[in-house]
């Protein structure tokens, strides 16, 4: 199954069938954020119906993790707790955005434990979505982030028994515009604080040995912003 990816909350998906939209503008969404609150539900399958259900949510500097993973008919869980560094935005008023994720994912097994540590860095370009009748929304109800790169560091330190070794690997990725992108619904514009709401349905194929493969997900996702 494929690996998914949370950090920073960023994938080729779309947002629809959320209620309680509220309106936005530039002036209000152009600021300097960071991340107070945030929770991910989502449930990924694969072409073997193998299925991996995946439970987050970030609440300040805190975080839990929670996946069930059923692999030819056998579940298992993992549970993780998580130490938020920083998880900003960056909003300019000319259609830039960027966003740092810097988190820590503890993971405890018998005999010892597992901490990964990533550090994401992220820009593109933002803009509001026009009124859509069919989806009953209205003008500056929705916004939509494109990614256009994307860098990430990651440290996985294990400790066994009490000998502890470590791995680290980077990434570097750039995207075309609308390649990859999020659409949220703005669910609260007012004061000092920015709700947003996205609904994911994401399908991907590959081929490998002449057989093609199919990974689906779809969940949801919502972030509280608040003003630095």
């Amino acid at each position: 199954m494929k690996r998914l990816f949370i950090l920073g909350f960023s994938a080729a998906l779309l947002a629809g069938g959320v209620s309680s939209c509220a309106k936005s503008s530039k002036g209000k969404m152009a600021n300097e954020w960071t991340v107070s609150k945030a929770s991910m539900e989502s449930t990924s399958t694969d072409s073997d119906g193998d299925k991996t259900v995946t439970s987050m949510s970030i609440d300040g500097s805190t975080g839990t993790m929670k996946n069930t993973y059923t692999v030819s008919g056998t579940t298992t869980e993992s549970t993780q707790s998580g130490a938020v560094t920083e998880f900003s935005y960056t909003i300019e008023k000319d259609g830039s955005w960027s966003s740092v994720s810097d988190m820590a994912w503890t993971r405890e097994f018998t005999g010892g434990s597992t901490v990964t540590t990533t550090k994401t860095t992220t820009s593109g370009t933002w803009s509001f979505l026009s009124k859509n009748k069919s989806g009953d929304f209205k003008k500056n109800e929705r916004v939509v982030f494109n990614t256009l790169s994307q860098e990430s560091s990651e440290k996985i330190s294990t400790t066994i028994s009490g000998t502890t070794s470590n791995s680290e690997s980077s990434s570097k990725e750039t995207f075309a515009e609308g390649e990859n992108s999020m659409i949220y619904v703005i669910v609260e514009s007012k004061g000092k604080e920015l709700q947003l709401k996205a609904d994911m349905n994401s399908s991907e194929s590959y081929t490998s040995s002449g057989t093609t493969s199919t990974d689906k997900e779809e969940g949801t996702q919502s972030m509280t912003l608040v003003q630095k």
